[in-house]
Parts: C-alpha cells; structure tokens; sequence
C-alpha cells in the first residue's frame, strides 16, 4: 500500500457524529481558504492564477451546508446553488487542497454539469451508469490544472487512461477534449465490458471527490 493510499478517504470515519467543536474548525477552514482565493498573491493559496476571486465571489453566493449526508462535498442546484461539505473531509485536507476543493465544486455548476448529465441520461434505461460515467468524465476534465488535490485524490485523465490501458481497451481520453467526448469513449468502453465497469473504475487514487 502505497503512502497515497494510507491517505485516503476513510468512508466510515466520514460518518462519524460532528462535535460543535469540529464544525468549529472545519467552518474556519474553510473561511480562511475563502479568503486566500480573495487574496491577489498567487503564493497564498496555489489556485489558478488570475481568476481566484471568481471562485470566491462565486462562493459567497452560494449556500454551504455542513454534515455528513456525504461523504467528501457535493454540490446541487434548488431554489439557490448548494454546496455541501463533510466537516471531517475538510479537516482532513491541506489548506491547498482546501482551495482546490472549492474551486472543484464551483465548476460543475459554472459548467452547467448538472443540466447536462441530465440531458445525456435522457431516455437512457440505464440511468445510474449513464450518471457515474458523466459524473466521472466531469470530474476529469475539471481535474485537469488541480495538481494540488488529484497529487491523492479525485479522478483525473490520466488515471482514466491507464485504467482503461489495464483493462485491454484501446480507447483513450484527450484533455482537450470536452467531457461528453469522453462520455461517449467510456461508454463504448462499458459496451466492451458487457456493459458493466470494472470495480473501481473511474475513481481518484484515494477515491472520488464529489457528489453532484
């Protein structure tokens, strides 16, 4: 087992009850990675150059609901965007990864990836599959420049790639790529398996990130 491994995401340890304390000081975590993204120093929080703002703009208008319901961070869209967070995962990140998180979960939203997921599992009978793999896919391309949280976590192209590799396809994704393209590869990747992936398929190193 690698270090990477013993650094995972410890599902059943998500789930345990969240003291007033630990809600305490996720909730400060997660206040000072809000305002690194605020900050104009790229030394600070080692988002993305030049568009840290956006995410934290983005963010202060977005409503953040804490507890265990999930395991890491998801996001939804009701009557307003919602972001949810697992206290124990935020503790569990560094203050980079922290920020990475936050701008991971903010682009499925600015990419519409919801609307979009749902429109790929239009008429489709298997609607659960359908679902992962966009969710998979999403979370890749998102994954792309988030060297800081994919380095232990998430789904990323070229974990896709060597799994696929692994598993005798010759199907490969480009980052370039949108990620219905990669959908799409995937998919013809699932009919080669009988249309059921391989256990573990589409996860990070430690797992996945998100839930949307």
């Amino acid at each position: 087992m690698s270090d990477a491994d013993k650094k995972g995401v410890d599902v059943e340890a998500m789930k345990a009850p969240v003291t007033a304390q630990i809600l305490s000081q996720a909730k400060e975590q997660f206040e000072i990675a809000q305002s690194l993204l605020l900050s104009p120093f790229k030394e600070n929080g080692g988002a993305r150059q030049g568009d840290k703002a956006f995410y934290a703009n983005f963010l202060q208008r977005m409503r953040v609901s804490w507890g265990t319901r999930i395991p890491t961070a998801g996001v939804s869209v009701t009557d307003r965007v919602n972001l949810y967070i697992n206290p124990h995962f935020m503790l569990s990140l560094s203050t980079g990864e922290q920020i990475e998180l936050i701008i991971h979960e903010i682009e499925h939203i600015v990419y519409d990836h919801i609307t979009r997921s749902k429109q790929m599992c239009a008429g489709e009978k298997n609607h659960g599959n359908i679902w992962k793999l966009m969710n998979v896919v999403q979370d890749a391309n998102i994954n792309v420049p988030l060297t800081t949280l994919t380095e232990r976590l998430g789904v990323t192209i070229e974990r896709l790639n060597e799994q696929l590799a692994e598993n005798g396809s010759k199907q490969r994704l480009d980052p370039a790529d949108a990620s219905e393209v990669h959908f799409w590869k995937l998919r013809q990747f699932q009919e080669e398996m009988g249309d059921k992936l391989p256990q573990g398929f589409g996860q990070g190193e430690d797992g996945e990130i998100d839930d949307h």
